[in-house]
């Protein structure tokens, strides 16, 4: 046998392993060994209405529960149910389109495997549905996790004899408390006398009632808020990108085009934003800090960048004089850690 004749045999028998794969392949998916148009009695051409047309017809003649009797609904139990298989693939644009292709290209087998189970199994949910649960979701979770940060912030502070000497105080001045201690007049409820663990417990929901009142807690420790959940801010979204839209063409028209002088809003917001502070922060300031800024005129960029390099060399000398950083500094040269991190806790607190 020459070279070439092998070769021919060779590949006849490559093919003819294919097919058989094939063959043995597809048996598992759509209406199996049988052409699904044939089943229903349809071709390639007729379109979805007449399959469907064709499927009541052969619904009312064949569906078990139309057999009078006995033989006849077993015959129909192990026939109808092919029938209806393809008809649910036949009905379905997207599944018959990848069911033509099937028939055109029988070789790509595991292809057709892939595209007929992951349609099966794949869940038929909206994707609607899912995105709402998700948002919904997060959103419970965010103000649950406001809610526990807030009250342990209360519980810190309340723990903290600064701040709790200041309740104390405000307690005592509006009659909550005695100026003797917890004891007096809240020593008896309902004309029983109060446990020492009562009267304790008394005196600490008065305390935290006259923090949860009276301090600002900022940042991510700030009383919870629906406002702050996702919810609220996909729903308010629209509204402030209009508003940022007219904030925008308000300062080029103003600003840009006119050229007016800036008013304080603007110019404490070119100083924030050049110090790189948000609007929580910016107000946080000391009012006195904030005069300063505003009395040095750091909303012209030419002021501010002098201004940047004065406060950093001053910061360059106090941690050149500061003896911590001194021995911080010793302690790197003699092989510390070259990289240490801090933590900053986001609590601003301040009694109004």
């Amino acid at each position: 046998m020459n070279a070439y004749s092998l070769f021919v045999s060779v590949g006849l028998i490559f093919a003819l392993v294919c097919c058989f794969q094939v063959d043995a392949q597809i048996e598992g998916i759509y209406c199996g060994k049988e052409n699904c148009y044939d089943v229903l009695g349809v071709t390639r051409d007729d379109d979805k209405k007449t399959i469907m047309s064709t499927y009541r017809k052969l619904a009312r003649k064949l569906h078990p529960d139309r057999q009078r009797t006995e033989e006849d609904r077993k015959k129909s139990e192990e026939t109808f149910p092919r029938i209806a298989q393809a008809y649910e693939i036949l009905r379905d644009d997207e599944q018959r389109k990848e069911y033509d292709y099937m028939l055109d290209n029988p070789e790509e087998m595991y292809y057709h495997f892939y595209q007929y189970y992951k349609r099966k199994y794949s869940p038929k949910v909206d994707v609607r549905v899912v995105i709402v649960v998700i948002v919904t979701a997060f959103s419970i979770f965010q103000y649950y996790s406001q809610y526990t940060n807030y009250h342990d912030a209360v519980n810190t502070l309340s723990k903290q004899p600064r701040y709790r000497m200041q309740a104390k105080e405000i307690a005592k001045s509006e009659g909550l408390l005695d100026s003797d201690g917890p004891g007096g007049k809240r020593k008896r409820e309902n004309g029983r006398k109060l446990t020492k663990e009562e009267v304790k417990e008394k005196e600490e929901e008065v305390i935290r009632g006259i923090i949860m009142r009276k301090m600002d807690i900022r940042g991510s420790y700030e009383k919870p808020s629906i406002m702050n959940v996702l919810w609220f801010q996909l729903l308010m979204l629209p509204i402030r990108v209009l508003q940022w839209i007219y904030w925008a063409l308000r300062w080029i028209v103003l600003f840009g085009l006119l050229k007016r002088e800036y008013g304080p809003a603007e110019k404490e917001y070119l100083i924030r934003r050049y110090m790189g502070l948000s609007a929580l922060a910016w107000e946080h300031l000391p009012e006195q800090r904030r005069e300063q800024l505003l009395a040095k005129e750091l909303w012209i960029k030419a002021k501010y960048v002098v201004f940047a390099e004065e406060e950093a060399e001053k910061m360059r000398q106090q941690m050149a004089e500061d003896t911590k950083h001194k021995k911080m500094r010793r302690y790197l040269r003699r092989g510390g850690p070259g990289q240490i991190t801090f933590g900053q806790e986001d609590v601003d607190m301040d009694f109004s």
